[in-house]
C-alpha cells in the first residue's frame, strides 16, 4: 500500500493508482492519479489566466503589425541602438566581412543585379559631351588604397550629380565608405 502525500488516502502501490515518474525504475508518484489530475486542471487553468493578462498588458496586442511595432520601437530607443550597432561593429569587424562575403556568395545574381543597375544608371548620368577618355585614364590612375568617388553623388538625397571628370575625387577607402551617397550644400565649389 502506499499513501498520497496530497490527499492522505491509501492505494495499492499499483499504477493503476499512482503514475510512474519513471518506467524503467518503475518508481511511482507521491500523489495519486485523481490529486495529479485536479492539479493539473488547476495549474493549467491558472496558466491560461496568467496568458490572458499577459496578452491583455502588452502593448503589442494593440498594434497593426509587426512591421510598424518595429518601426515606432527604433525611433523610441533610435540613438540606443546606434551606438550598440557600432560598438559591435567595432568590437567584431571580422563579423561584419565575413557575413558581407557569405551574402555576395549566396546571392551572386542579386549582386550582379545591383551592380548592372548602378552602371546603368552611371550610364544615364553620363553626358554626350563627358569625356570618357578622362574619366577611364582617372580611374585607371587611382592610387592603392583609394576610391574613385562622385564629389555629387549620382543618386543623392538632395541633388543628383553627373558622371564627369569634374565630379569625380580620390577618397580613402573609409572615407569614401562613410559618405556614402551623401552631400551637404557647402562641399561644392
Amino acid at each position: 500500500m502506499r499513501t498520497c502525500i496530497k490527499c492522505k488516502k491509501m492505494f495499492p502501490k499499483t499504477s493503476e493508482y499512482f503514475y510512474y515518474r519513471n518506467k524503467n525504475k518503475e518508481w511511482l508518484s507521491s500523489w495519486c492519479k485523481s490529486c495529479k489530475k485536479e492539479h493539473r486542471k488547476l495549474t493549467w487553468n491558472n496558466e491560461l489566466q496568467q496568458q490572458r493578462k499577459r496578452r491583455n498588458n502588452n502593448p503589442r496586442a494593440e498594434r497593426k503589425s509587426q512591421k510598424e511595432y518595429n518601426r515606432i520601437n527604433y525611433l523610441k530607443h533610435r540613438e540606443e541602438i546606434i551606438i550598440a550597432t557600432k560598438t559591435y561593429a567595432k568590437q567584431n569587424p571580422d563579423k561584419g566581412k565575413l557575413a558581407n562575403k557569405n551574402y555576395r556568395r549566396n546571392h551572386p545574381l542579386r549582386k550582379r543585379a545591383e551592380g548592372a543597375y548602378r552602371r546603368a544608371y552611371k550610364i544615364n548620368a553620363t553626358p554626350q559631351w563627358a569625356d570618357l577618355k578622362g574619366i577611364r585614364e582617372f580611374y585607371e590612375n587611382c592610387p592603392d588604397g583609394f576610391h574613385v568617388d562622385h564629389i555629387i553623388p549620382l543618386k543623392g538625397k538632395l541633388v543628383n550629380g553627373l558622371h564627369v571628370l569634374n565630379n569625380l575625387q580620390y577618397l580613402t577607402a573609409k572615407d569614401n565608405l562613410s559618405k556614402s551617397n551623401h552631400y551637404s550644400l557647402g562641399e561644392g565649389k
